[in-house]
């Protein structure tokens, strides 16, 4: 309770109980007036002396009582009920016994006074209040016995948690002997202190009670204020959300933010209740009662609707001093609930005498008033919504390597619409209208609705432009914006998502319509991006672009293309092409080319489907010497990526099947070539995934020719199946060429990991080396089955450096590999010339059910110097391993010779000529360190 509560609160309460010593005296007092008041003067005074000295009582008129009385408390002549003569004191006396008479007058008047008490008592909830207890006084102000009384009553009510109340009325009550009925009325008043508010209540009520037939009315009246808010919040509400919309050459973007302002008030609520009883049981000559009650009762205020209820309830005194009740209530603001309450008084809630038969409608003068026990207040929950709105255009947050922070500006295009300026509301008809109002500051991007189906003549993106269309889903990032989350999103030209808390990812509107607009070629400028086209039968190539840097292609189709699909030749930086479609080409599907050191390029092709082309794919650099001729490729082909792509959808609107697949010729192709000696270039190609199928070459070629540099190609979890040629043919330099006039000298790795390699026409994997350069191959946990010739085929010639290495991690060689069902040997490998095969390791491999023996063969001839462990193997013991060499070779070890059979489960071992022709290599040696 506050301050201010307190305050209020201690009007009344504290008054009140100031008050009860006093009235108490005074009922005291007035209960003594009946025997003891006189006036030395009067007549009646001396008559009453003279009687009570007959009976030897106690003399008032000696000891002054009468008068000391008189000027304690008032006389009135109507608190006598003994009627004196005051001129015929002697004949009263002949006539009867005055002594009985007067006692009996006396002993009336007690059985009916009215008496002080004080009470408590506990009521369940009404709606209107909660639980509560009170304490409650009845003070007599003054009576005539039997037939008229005014009285104070007070209560004190402890509610749940910081409630308090307190009540004050006075009350006037008199008998109508015609009607045998006591009739009253009262004025009273309330406050009351939730722990929130305080308010104050004027009242006041009528009631009539007989001997079966009870009847009441109250009625409430709040005053001051009577509405008090008890809490003001504003906080933002679940309807908030976001739009985006066009507006001119701006994407709009709104932050509607829904505002909820909740006040609950507080409101002291007025009325009135009115009932009637009838008693229905009675017991102990009238002391114990049950009564029932029906009546109704109204709820309003100023500033709430207006309540009409009922109420059915059954009241019972079970003893003078102990009380009850049980209601039964109902009312449209607190609903139907069952109120219960008990009571006691510690006086009584009725005189304390025998009362007669036909005085107990007398007795009732003294009842407590029944009105409803502190001021009724409700809780108004009053909630407001209001909407606030915040819009800006998106903003560039630039790309991978630059920013912007400049507004977008959108040029639609509508195929088909004449006029327009290029805004949402008039859009331009043609693309090329679109670019011609590009600027090329990187914030313009060409928006294309192609639900008309209009051919668009090839056009050339400028620098910096953006073309997309409506066909797929189109998501943009921009600059940070309330209400727009900030997540993960992939910028222009990334390879990977970005996270910032001032990025946002916006979505298009009306994009991923399905509506793909065709066009007869596109050609790219530097830092361009093209998304959701469908390239149609070009005259050369579909899409091209030349001596530029980092472009973006998404979601495109292209078909027909006289030349390449896509063609890139001397385009550097970073070249991302997500969910590309090459079809029907005359050349290759996707054509990449580099000769420059300004034009290395990290390329990563991210979804795909090349089909039906000349080859599917040709990846190419090529050094024609100097300084400035060091051109580089890093390639990633692998599986669509949808937390990368900014667009999502196809033409058919199936996933693509990351396929390359039935083309005429090869399926992928890796080269890397030079000049000369003092030329230079590096490749690194990783395939991820995906499925080689079907080509009518080789499913992969990776060659290198005469250059200097290095060569990387990967292959993991792939499948390259059912090709006219081999599986994967690896070159290094020029095969059978004159030794003396070859000039490379180039590094070349392989990598085939879990891969499947199966049912090609040639060999599994075919290997050729003829240079002075380097080669490195490891095939590992792979499945090498049913092809047309070898598992793995290996020729080596020149005066270069070939190994299978063995590093003792599994992940080496040739390790952990099913090679089976092949047409030819598992494995064979031939060393000519002056080749020196650093280490030939072959582990854990299961080599059986192949068409030719031995499973594992290696030849080599003079000059040659070679190093072979071989352990671990499955192989039929008929076919096995077969080791042959000449006279005059350098040198060719062997890990652990005398039990090459044992090491590899028993099958059978060859040499030729001899064991003398070859080298113990010890368990833990070294290979080649002699």
């Amino acid at each position: 309770m506050n301050e201010l509560q307190a305050t209020g609160f201690l009007k009344v309460a504290l008054p009140l109980l100031c008050m009860l010593p006093t009235w108490s005296i005074s009922a005291v007092v007035q209960a003594q007036e009946t025997h003891l008041i006189t006036n030395a003067s009067d007549p009646v005074s001396d008559t009453i002396s003279n009687t009570l000295d007959a009976d030897s009582e106690i003399n008032l008129a000696d000891t002054g009582a009468a008068t000391d009385l008189q000027n304690l408390h008032p006389v009135s002549t109507s608190n006598f009920t003994i009627i004196a003569d005051v001129d015929s004191g002697e004949k009263q006396t002949e006539e009867g016994s005055p002594d009985s008479e007067l006692e009996s007058e006396l002993s009336d008047d007690d059985a009916l006074r009215i008496a002080p008490r004080f009470g408590a008592g506990y009521n369940t909830s009404g709606g209107s209040f909660d639980d509560l207890g009170y304490f409650e006084g009845f003070v007599p102000l003054w009576q005539e016995v039997g037939e008229e009384i005014g009285f104070l009553e007070g209560r004190i009510v402890f509610g749940d948690g910081d409630d308090f109340g307190a009540t004050l009325l006075l009350d006037y009550r008199g008998y109508n002997e015609d009607d045998n009925r006591v009739r009253g009325g009262y004025i009273g008043f309330d406050v009351r202190d939730t722990g929130e508010s305080t308010f104050y209540q004027f009242g006041t009520g009528y009631e009539s009670l007989g001997e079966d037939w009870d009847f009441r009315f109250n009625a409430y009246l709040p005053i001051w204020d009577r509405n008090n808010v008890i809490r003001d919040d504003t906080f933002v509400g679940d309807e908030s959300g976001t739009t985006t919309g066009f507006a001119g050459n701006q994407l709009v973007l709104e932050n509607q933010t829904e505002l909820r302002r909740i006040r609950e008030t507080e409101i002291a609520l007025g009325g009135f209740d009115a009932e009637a009883g009838y008693r229905i049981a009675e017991w102990n000559e009238g002391e114990g009662n049950l009564t029932a009650f029906g009546g109704l009762y109204l709820y309003a205020s100023p500033d709430t609707p207006s309540y009409l209820g009922w109420r059915l309830r059954v009241f019972s005194n079970f003893t003078p001093n102990f009380h009850g009740g049980l209601a039964l209530q109902d009312d449209g603001l607190f609903g139907g609930r069952v109120v219960a309450s008990v009571g006691a008084t510690f006086g009584g809630n009725r005189p304390s005498g025998p009362i007669s038969e036909e005085d107990r409608v007398r007795a009732r003068l003294g009842e407590s008033v029944v009105r409803l026990p502190e001021i009724a207040v409700t809780v108004e929950d009053d909630v407001d919504v209001t909407f606030e709105s915040e819009s800006i255009a998106l903003i560039n947050p630039g790309t991978e390597d630059s920013s912007s922070d400049e507004e977008y500006r959108f040029f639609h295009v509508q195929l088909g619409a004449t006029g327009g300026d290029g805004t949402f509301e008039d859009p331009f008809g043609t693309v090329q209208e679109a670019l011609d109002a590009t600027t090329g500051d990187g914030n313009d991007i060409v928006y294309v609705d192609g639900e008309t189906n209009v051919l668009i003549p090839e056009f050339e993106i400028p620098d910096g432009v953006r073309v997309l269309s409506q066909g797929p889903t189109q998501t943009i990032a921009g600059r940070s914006f309330p209400g727009f989350e900030a997540e993960p999103v992939r910028l222009p030209f990334a390879t990977d998502l970005t996270s910032d808390d001032d990025i946002i990812a916006v979505e298009l509107p009306s994009s991923g319509d399905g509506n793909f607009p065709e066009t007869e070629g596109v050609t790219l400028g530097d830092r361009t991006i093209l998304s959701g086209f469908q390239i149609t039968d070009a005259s050369g190539d579909g899409i091209t672009g030349n001596d530029i840097s980092t472009v973006e292609l998404r979601n495109n189709v292209v078909d027909g293309a006289g030349g390449n699909g896509i063609s890139f030749t001397e385009v550097g930086d970073s070249v991302i092409l997500f969910d590309t479609v090459v079809r029907n080409s005359g050349e290759a599907g996707i054509f990449v080319e580099n000769t420059t050191t300004d034009s290395s390029i990290e390329l990563s092709v991210l979804g795909y489907e090349l089909e039906n082309n000349d080859v599917g794919m040709e990846l190419s650099t090529f050094s024609s010497g100097g300084l400035d001729s060091s051109p580089s490729q890093i390639v990633l082909i692998t599986e669509s990526d949808d937390t990368l792509n900014t667009s999502s959808g196809t033409v058919s609107g199936s996933a693509l099947s990351n396929s390359i697949a039935n083309n005429t010729n090869e399926g992928l192709i890796v080269r890397s070539d030079g000049t000369g000696i003092a030329t230079t270039s590096d490749q690194t190609v990783s395939v991820e995934g995906g499925v080689i199928t079907g080509n009518g070459g080789d499913g992969i070629q990776v060659i290198t020719e005469a250059g200097a540099g290095a060569q990387q190609f990967d292959i993991s979890d792939g499948e390259v199946s059912d090709n006219g040629g081999a599986g994967i043919l690896i070159r290094n330099g020029t095969t059978g060429a004159d030794i003396a006039s070859i000039e490379n000298a180039y590094a070349q790795e392989i990598f085939v990991f879990g891969s499947q390699i199966m049912g090609n026409a040639a060999s599994g994997i075919d290997i050729g080396f003829s240079s002075f350069g380097g080669q490195e191959i490891n095939v590992v946990d792979s499945e090498i089955m049913d092809n047309g010739g070898d598992g793995i085929r290996s020729v080596a010639n020149g005066s270069g450096f070939q190994e299978f290495p063995f590093e003792d991690t599994g992940t080496d060689g040739i390790t952990g590999n099913t090679i089976t069902g092949n047409a030819g040997q598992a494995i064979t490998v031939e060393t000519n010339d002056a080749v020196t095969l650093a280490v030939f390791n072959v582990r854990d491999n299961d080599l059986s059910g192949n068409d030719t023996d031995p499973d594992i063969q290696v030849s080599t001839t003079a000059g040659t110097r070679s190093c072979v462990q071989i352990t671990g193997n499955t192989a039929p013991s008929t076919s096995g391993i077969s080791l042959e060499t000449v006279a005059g070779v350098a040198l060719f070890e062997v890990l652990d010779l005398d039990n090459v059979s044992f090491n590899n489960g028993g099958a059978n071992f060859s040499v030729t000529p001899d064991e003398s022709a070859f080298t113990d290599l010890p368990d833990g040696g070294i290979c080649l360190q002699e």
